[in-house]
């Protein structure tokens, strides 16, 4: 179960699902730069912190309408071994 410290929660995966680790996605040094900037933002705003889990997922940076950008998890593996009990 993992933690978090505002609501109560468990992520339940398919029986026989092994830790998903994924590399990186491949980006131009600016979206490298851009990745790091907001890595380094969120481990200053202690919103992250550093880890050595066997789980992984890419990050990927979204240009929004107005100019800014968003700083994405792409978890689309994760989700796809996870289940809901019914």
């Amino acid at each position: 179960m993992g933690y978090c410290d505002w609501v109560p929660h468990e992520i339940r995966l398919k029986p026989g699902t092994i830790p998903i680790r994924q590399d990186p996605y491949r980006g131009g040094y600016h979206k490298s730069k851009e990745i790091g900037e907001h890595v380094k933002e969120l481990l200053n705003k202690d919103l992250i912190e550093k880890t050595v889990l066997p789980w992984s997922a890419p990050v990927i940076v979204i240009s929004k309408n107005d100019g800014t950008s968003r700083f994405v998890h792409d978890y689309r593996k994760l989700n796809h071994a996870t289940y809901i009990p019914s």
